[in-house]
């Protein structure tokens, strides 16, 4: 039994804490602090920082650090992969390589190496493994529906987000319609479901010439390359505006439809499909697809990471 715990036997808990707080002790054992020492916090460490894009298979590096001890004292760190703890260790970075595509998680924690004192978890950093991403639209499906507001539209998978771009407006929304229900349908009619715009309140879809915006989490790197179709009516051009992640734009990508395939028994040329592509010289965070005042919509759109 220590002689704190016999003291409390002896005059309770009380007297015992008073006289531990006169002599600048108030440590626990519980947490790690011996009784009779100063208690010890140790702060959290920075959120793990690593490619949040990487390919299955492919060993990636992930760099913590920056918790300190209020003692002082020297500290030893650990990361948490999809619910696989590390063992401590004085290194602040681990390697991992993750055996399967999809969507992951890291965080990472400190302690004390003397006492044992434990840090807070970081919060959640979200790990794509893929090299090839693809967004088609097809769910959720429409079924009975020719139409419907999803505004905005993620694919959480590919860590993007999809909405309309017009600041300080606000009139226009997202969703998804099958490829017989828009004015930019390409013949023959199909059930294939795409990505298009619609004034808000209406519940339209696929029936107006709103900027189709797609933002990025956290963001696409240097050397990915996006595609994406676009339908639109022939000979008419489509942009495609390319963004830092300090919003800047980077990069224009402009390109002719080209001859149409039918109307599909709407009014004026026949539509056609065009692609879109763009290889990332820099870290890309959003881009912008605008069809000028044409009703387009769009489909497939996909990234591709290349194996480092």
């Amino acid at each position: 039994m220590t002689l704190a715990k016999k003291y409390k036997a002896r005059f309770g808990v009380a007297i015992v804490a008073m006289l531990l707080t006169l002599a600048g002790c108030s440590g626990d054992e519980d947490n790690g602090n011996p009784v009779g020492t100063l208690t010890e916090t140790v702060t959290t460490p920075n959120i793990p920082a690593a490619d949040r894009r990487i390919h299955p298979l492919t060993e990636g590096v992930y760099a913590t650090g920056g918790s300190v001890s209020s003692m002082g004292h020297p500290l030893e760190y650990r990361f948490d992969f999809d619910g696989s703890v590390t063992q401590w260790s004085q290194d602040s970075l681990a390697s991992h390589t993750w055996g399967t595509a999809g969507r992951h998680i890291v965080r990472a924690q400190s302690r004390c190496a003397l006492h044992d004192v434990l840090s807070p978890w970081t919060l959640n950093v979200l790990i794509l493994a893929h090299g090839h991403l693809v967004t088609d639209f097809e769910t959720p499906v429409l079924g009975p529906d020719t139409a419907r507001v999803v505004n905005p539209y993620s694919n959480d998978e590919a860590g993007v987000t999809f909405s309309t771009d017009e600041p300080g407006f606000n009139l226009g929304h997202v969703g998804l319609v099958l490829n017989r229900s828009t004015t930019a349908c390409v013949a023959p009619k199909s059930d294939n479901q795409k990505l298009g715009t619609g004034r808000r309140g209406t519940g339209q879809v696929g029936w107006d010439a709103f900027e189709i915006r797609a933002d990025f989490l956290p963001y696409i790197p240097p050397g990915a390359t996006l595609r994406v179709q676009v339908q639109i009516r022939q000979l008419k051009d489509v942009k495609l505006t390319v963004f830092s992640p300090q919003h800047r734009a980077i990069a224009v990508v402009t390109k002719n439809a080209g001859v149409g395939a039918g109307t599909c028994g709407y009014f004026g040329e026949p539509r056609t499909r065009v692609t879109l592509e763009y290889t990332a010289s820099q870290d890309v965070k959003l881009i912008r697809i605008d069809g000028g005042s044409f009703d387009f919509v769009i489909d497939n759109f996909e990234i591709d990471i290349p194996q480092r």
